[in-house]
């Protein structure tokens, strides 16, 4: 573990930098102010308004060339983020200082593109929020070491849910905030979607007070898309939330509607994956199952139990996630892995994950 005090270069996925991550800016200034890190300078690999091609490769190529900067994390990165004279110029820059890429999506759902690949092959470390068979398809993209990193909460769009414990109120008995989006179909890797939508109609027959959110439900059952943040309120006014993914297939996996939920406190049922062993499932009131149908039946058996047995379910997914899950500890732990010290994360669930697996398990 490194005593230095490390300067980090942060390349985002941000449209407007800064906004669109609140968390990851917060937790990483955060570090800066308590001495953990020496300094944190951010850019985006996206245009900025009304910026020009050449200054946008011109802006990334500064950054990297810039020598006071020790590491570097790169998040989500997309094919138009380096081509390869850009990419190029980035490598010979970089020079032996560390690159961690963070991946949040589950990028491995189809072809990925060589510009995309050129960073996994460069890392020294790739974080994967999708578990198998994600890491061994980076690995065989190229990448050195891959470790899983589970969903968070973002701590800043959600920090009065994080600082309130949920009430005892409620005015609905079902959240579900999921899109139904038509043109998700199985060829696409999608896997999940047509559960999804399936799940939708099962809940709406059922009976139950249904809180539905999301685009591409028929207009009198929903009420549409949803702001971000405002999740948690929506889930708080109900006695469940449910959830189905939309990648079933992928091991140790979630949304980052899991740790939302489990935040806002609420007992919630979800679908369960491979692995998950990490996390307590039924004792902070987390649900997992199989199929739609074992969904619908824990919902309904849930809204059979007495209001006060699930307010309590509900309060222990709180203060299970509360400075657990949320992207404090999540910026923590790949600075940990990284090689660099500050204040360690919690052993439940960070000491329990996955992994990681390296070049020389690939095959």
């Amino acid at each position: 573990m490194s005593l230095t005090k490390p300067h980090l270069l942060v390349l985002s996925n941000e449209s407007d930098l800064g906004t669109d991550a609140p968390g990851v800016h917060d937790a990483i200034n955060d570090l800066v102010c308590i001495g953990h890190l020496a300094k944190a300078r951010f850019e985006s690999w996206k245009p900025a308004l009304r910026e020009s091609e050449d200054a946008r490769r011109s802006r990334i190529q500064r950054a990297f060339v810039d020598r006071s900067f020790d590491a570097a994390l790169v998040i989500s990165p997309r094919e138009t983020s380096a081509d390869e004279s850009l990419f190029e110029a980035v490598d010979a820059a970089l020079g032996h200082r560390t690159l961690a890429v963070w991946e949040g999506d589950a990028v491995t759902l189809r072809p990925i593109g060589k510009n995309m690949r050129r960073w996994f092959r460069r890392a020294d470390v790739v974080f994967s929020q999708y578990g198998q068979p994600q890491p061994q398809k980076l690995l065989r993209l190229g990448a050195k070491r891959v470790h899983h990193l589970p969903a968070t909460y973002c701590h800043v769009r959600f920090r009065q849910l994080e600082q309130t414990a949920p009430p005892k109120e409620f005015s609905s008995d079902v959240a579900m905030i999921a899109s139904r989006n038509r043109n998700w179909t199985s060829w696409s890797g999608i896997t999940g979607s047509r559960t999804r939508a399936q799940l939708g109609f099962d809940l709406r027959a059922s009976g139950r007070r249904l809180d539905l959110f999301g685009n591409g439900w028929p207009e009198k059952w929903g009420v549409g898309p949803v702001d971000f943040g405002k999740q948690g309120e929506i889930i708080r006014r109900n006695r469940i939330s449910v959830n189905w993914d939309i990648t079933p297939g992928y091991a140790d996996s979630s949304s980052n509607r899991l740790p939302i939920s489990l935040i806002a406190g609420r007992p919630h049922i979800t679908t369960r994956h491979r692995g998950m062993e990490w996390i307590p499932s039924q004792d902070i009131g987390l649900f997992e199952e199989v199929s739609r149908a074992d969904v619908v039946q824990r919902a309904n058996e849930l809204l059979t139990r007495d209001d006060e047995v699930l307010f309590q379910l509900g309060l222990s997914a709180h203060r299970w996630a509360k400075g657990r899950v949320s992207h404090r500890e999540a910026i923590r732990y790949m600075l940990q892995v990284m090689g660099y010290e500050t204040t360690p994360v919690p052993q439940d669930p960070w000491g329990s994950l996955p992994g990681p697996w390296v070049q020389s398990e690939k095959n």
